[in-house]
């Protein structure tokens, strides 16, 4: 039985991010292409701990 289980989608474009609430964004800078990548964090929906976007390369991580 698992206790966790990670669910990862790539190719996901205009994620509607700005129809959530409670949305945490993280810019880092890439060290090996030196550009910005965008990383929103989704908290408190139903019972998933998180949602996981990232802009660069449209993948959405629950």
């Amino acid at each position: 039985m698992f206790d966790t289980v990670r669910l990862k989608a790539t190719g996901i474009m205009n994620f509607p991010i700005d129809r959530f609430e409670n949305v945490e964004r993280k810019v880092y800078l890439c060290d090996s292409s030196e550009t910005l990548l965008s990383v929103y964090f989704i908290k408190g929906i139903n019972k998933l701990p998180f949602i996981k976007y990232q802009e660069n390369d449209n993948s959405l991580e629950i």
